[in-house]
Order: C-alpha cells, then sequence, then structure tokens
C-alpha cells in the first residue's frame, strides 16, 4: 500500500459516518490507522529485502582489497581431483622419440630449461623432459596425485590402476619382476632424496620404450620398505649397503620385491632404451638421480 493510499483510504473511512462521536467508533479507527501503518512498513521490508537478498544457486562472490566484489575465474568451478586429459596425451609411446615442438603444441613453452631438460606444468602436474635436440627422450610425471595420473594401456599394459592408485606389487603382477636398484639406502645425506626404482626393459611389442617406476624415501611407508630391504642385507657387510653393491649384484631383487611390494608409485618415466643395467654398477648407483 502506498501514502496516497493510505490517506485515500483514511480520508474515506472519516468521511463514512461523520455523525459517529462516540469513545467505541474512535477506538476503530485508531486500530484501523495502526494497523494499516503496520502493514506499510513490513511491505516496504520485504521489498528491500527481495532487492538487496542473495539469489539462489548464485554463484559466491569474493570482495577485492578495493572493496569491489567480483565474479569467480571459470577454470575455479572445474574439479580439482580429475584427472588430466592433457596428462593422458603427453603419456603415450607416440611422445617417446616424437618431435618436441608437437609436445610443446599441446604443452605449452617450458617453464624452465636446464641444457636437455626442460620442465613443463601441465594442468598443474610437474612433468619433466628429456630432448636430444628436438628428439624426446624421456618424459616423467614428477609428482603423482589423483589429478596428476594416467594409466599404461598406451603403452600395452592393460589392466593395471591408474597412476594415483598404482603400487610396485601391481606392475609385477601385470608386467613381471623389475630390476630394483636405489639411489641410497644408508648415510644418504640430505642434499637430495634418494630414492628407489623399479626397472622395466622395453620389448618390441612395447617399441623398446622402457618403464622406471620410482618411489622417493619421504614416505613413511616407503622409509619402512627401504629398512626391511636393507635388512635382509645386513648379513653382506655395511660397505655393500652403503657403496650401493647391491645395485650391481642384485642379490637382493626377490627382497626388495616383498619389501616395496604394497608401497605406492609416485614418479614414473618412460623413456628410450638409455638406463644404465646391473653391469655398470657406477651408473646404476644413481640411476634417474640426475
Amino acid at each position: 500500500m502506498t501514502e496516497e493510499e493510505f490517506a485515500l483510504g483514511k480520508t474515506r473511512l472519516l468521511a463514512a459516518r461523520p455523525y459517529t462521536v462516540g469513545p467505541w467508533p474512535v477506538a476503530a479507527v485508531a486500530c484501523v490507522l495502526l494497523l494499516t501503518i503496520a502493514l506499510v512498513f513490513t511491505g516496504r521490508k520485504q521489498s528491500q529485502t527481495a532487492t538487496v537478498g542473495p539469489v539462489a544457486n548464485a554463484p559466491i562472490q569474493m570482495p577485492t582489497n578495493s572493496g569491489q566484489v567480483t565474479q569467480p575465474h571459470p577454470d575455479q568451478t572445474l574439479d580439482q581431483g580429475s584427472p588430466s586429459s592433457k596428462l593422458q596425451s603427453v603419456f603415450r609411446p607416440e611422445t617417446i622419440g616424437g618431435f618436441l615442438p608437437h609436445l610443446e603444441a599441446l604443452a605449452g613453452p617450458p617453464v624452465q630449461v636446464l641444457g636437455d631438460t626442460r620442465f613443463y606444468e601441465i594442468d598443474g602436474c610437474k612433468v619433466d623432459v628429456t630432448a636430444n635436440g628436438n628428439t624426446i627422450a624421456k618424459v616423467t610425471l614428477m609428482e603423482v596425485s589423483r589429478k596428476c595420473s594416467f594409466d599404461l594401456s598406451a603403452f600395452g599394459e592393460t589392466n593395471l590402476p591408474a597412476m594415483d592408485k598404482l603400487r610396485f606389487g601391481d606392475l609385477e603382477r601385470k608386467i613381471g619382476r623389475p630390476l630394483y636398484f636405489a639411489s641410497c639406502l644408508k648415510s644418504c645425506g640430505n642434499a637430495v632424496d634418494p630414492s628407489v626404482y623399479a626397472y622395466y626393459f622395453g620389448p618390441h611389442s612395447r617399441n623398446f620404450i622402457e618403464i622406471l617406476a620410482e618411489a622417493p624415501l619421504v614416505t613413511n611407508e616407503s622409509i619402512q620398505a627401504s629398512m626391511r630391504w636393507e635388512e635382509a642385507m645386513k648379513g653382506e657387510g655395511e660397505e655393500y649397503v652403503s657403496e650401493n653393491r647391491f645395485n650391481c649384484d642384485q642379490k637382493y631383487n626377490r627382497q626388495a620385491a616383498i619389501a616395496f611390494g604394497r608401497v605406492s608409485v609416485t614418479r614414473l618415466t618412460v623413456e628410450l632404451q638409455t638406463v644404465p643395467t646391473t653391469k655398470d654398477c657406477a651408473q646404476s648407483a644413481t640411476l634417474g638421480a640426475g
């Protein structure tokens, strides 16, 4: 009700019975006036609330430092836990030995270049690429997560979990027992986190592409597994472990497989056949550390 409607109603009410001067009619008129005023006030407040109140299902608006309200960026509405389809496109057999500019057409330019190694961020996932000129030789997913994940089916290894659920034991059951190496198990220092690697030779069916699964010794499960592997070798003497001689003779490969069977793979490399073998102990002792 507007103020004009209220005034008109009051005039009509008073004019309807001009002869009434008793107390009861006056009280009735007063009640009507009070009720009308209350209705006008309530109507105005509801109108203001409907005008400035939040809209159902509207996106949350975040104030900036200047006090202005901005809409969220469209990328913020995406499910940050969904696996990256772009990453799956990178980790394919065609990438290894492929043309570097083709990769960068998908991945974008590197964030850093050190010698032959280029460092990329693909959908927020860290990927290292080693290239000989413009020919890609090695691609590494540096940190596995639910989003930074892919599967190995493109490499002919089917029925394996995605990378974020992959354990060393899964690889052994589906592909076979790998060769286990470690960059360090004892007296490692603090310069670089030591890692344990499971190396799979690249057969012709996989176009000679090798798979190198890795677990940096930074989690409780990987550290405990390395201690069990080290314990199995204690009869060989301290220098056997501290000098990484176990990388040369592979005498304790089975014990490594048992110790690391339930440990998660947290880094994975696919590459051409360039990984040193047991006959090259000096290099295999620091496998992947560079």
